[in-house]
């Protein structure tokens, strides 16, 4: 019964893996095609809106993410680090929120709109907890064989 079981969870860890990848792709492929369209609108008005850059930088994060996890499930290669994520994946979503709280508090200033402060710290704040979730992950190695 409990081999069974075991089966099944990992039969349902590699649909839940494949079901991420499809969505890491389209999430990178949203970012990918807006980016195409962020570029056209500046070549004709020769500018482009801070705001949508943001939400390109967000979509990339979450896409990262998605995949790195999509994978790690499909294929059942749980990593050595104990963590969702390796450490270079929490970094490489650090560095997109950062670049995200970044441009949302330039916008800020530049519109003096000092009422939509959160919009810059959440994202810095998530920024900050990944990153330290990288670090944690990385003097976290685990030694022992993890398997579904």
């Amino acid at each position: 019964m409990y081999e069974g079981r075991r089966a099944l969870l990992r039969l349902y860890a590699r649909l839940f893996g494949l079901v991420a990848i499809f969505f890491g792709l389209a999430f990178c492929w949203a970012g990918i095609y807006l980016m195409h369209e962020m570029y056209d609108l500046f070549l004709s008005y020769g500018t482009a809106g801070l705001g949508a850059f943001t939400f390109i930088a967000v979509l990339f994060a979450i896409g990262w993410c998605c995949i790195l996890v999509g994978v790690r499930l499909t294929l059942n290669r749980p990593n050595r680090y104990g963590s969702l994520l390796p450490p270079a994946g929490w970094y490489v979503v650090g560095i997109f929120l950062a670049i995200a709280a970044v441009a949302l508090g330039y916008s800020m200033i530049l519109e003096q709109n000092y009422y939509d402060a959160f919009a810059a710290i959440i994202p810095g704040s998530l920024s900050v907890l990944t990153f330290h979730a990288g670090i944690r992950a990385r003097n976290k190695v685990k030694d022992d064989a993890l398997s579904l």
